[in-house]
């Protein structure tokens, strides 16, 4: 069973992942894509939203602490 802690670095390592994927194609890089086949540009799109998908699934079976930490006086 995975814990919080594995859930946290997979979501952050798919997000990683996305964006290196994302930054080959911005900016310059867009030229390259774009001389692609239809094919290559189908898979390249399908893996960096498969990556985003399974980060927001794991980022949805996160439980956080998210209440307001209490000050000590």
């Amino acid at each position: 069973m995975s814990t919080q802690t594995d859930n946290y670095n997979k979501m952050q390592e798919r997000l990683m992942q996305a964006s290196a994927l994302l930054n080959v194609i911005h900016g310059g890089g867009i030229e390259n894509f774009e001389e692609s086949s239809s094919r290559i540009k189908d898979c390249y799109l399908w893996a960096c939203c498969s990556l985003v998908e399974e980060a927001m699934e794991l980022s949805s079976n996160l439980k956080l602490d998210l209440t307001p930490s209490e000050k000590s006086d």
